[in-house]
């Protein structure tokens, strides 16, 4: 039988909890006392199964100097990076766009249908529903179609990737070029959500692709 909630769970049981659990609900803290589980690349694997979002950015010292001595050498782009800057850009969550295709048939489809396939880089998922819209804009740059997307990120956890899929209206259009935008906003505080591979558009918009209609 299980243990009961009072008994004092092993290191394992521990973490196995925490990583169910804080897949719904937040989980932070602080790094304490210099020992070998919170050595750089025993703590990403405990961090990201924990689903942390936060941690003090002051406590303890020691850890977090080792952190800043530390390397990751993966192969991304992060390659390089002190422990602690690595740690620190994957805290909650980190979305990046990793694929995308577009369908259409101009003899039989009424709509162009999207596949995207968005990956959570962080550590944990999002606990807040966000508003995910595809932008289509035309060669000078101004909007021709917008297409709310219908995804429930909050089931992304960290460490995931989910493939999400659109119709988008093309024989809306005219004839032209366009470029295909994908933008998400917090419903409750109006800011733009940054994804990873975002570019220096204001609005914090990931260029997924261009098509050319004829």
């Amino acid at each position: 039988a299980d243990a009961p909630p009072s008994d004092k769970g092993t290191r394992e049981e521990e973490l196995a909890f925490q990583e169910a659990l804080c897949r719904y609900v937040p989980n932070g803290g602080e790094a304490v006392l210099d020992n070998p589980y919170n050595d750089f690349p025993e703590a990403l694997e405990d961090l990201a199964r924990m689903h942390i979002t936060y941690l003090n950015g002051g406590h303890d010292a020691a850890v977090l100097d080792k952190w800043k001595a530390s390397v990751y050498t993966g192969d991304d782009v992060f390659s390089g990076v002190n422990g602690y800057d690595y740690i620190g850009a994957h805290l909650g969550y980190r979305y990046l766009v990793t694929d995308s295709s577009l369908e259409f048939d101009t003899f039989r489809d009424e709509t162009a249908s999207l596949s995207l396939t968005v990956a959570n880089t962080g550590f944990a998922p999002a606990y807040r529903r966000f508003d995910a819209v595809l932008t289509l804009a035309d060669e000078t740059g101004e909007t021709a179609l917008t297409v709310p997307l219908d995804w429930e990120n909050r089931t992304l956890s960290g460490g995931e990737n989910q493939t999400l899929s659109a119709s988008l209206p093309v024989r809306t259009l005219e004839a032209g070029t366009y470029t295909i935008f994908l933008s998400m906003t917090d419903p409750s505080s109006g800011k733009a959500i940054q994804m990873a591979n975002r570019t220096e558009d204001p609005d914090g918009r990931v260029e997924i692709g261009s098509f050319l209609l004829k």
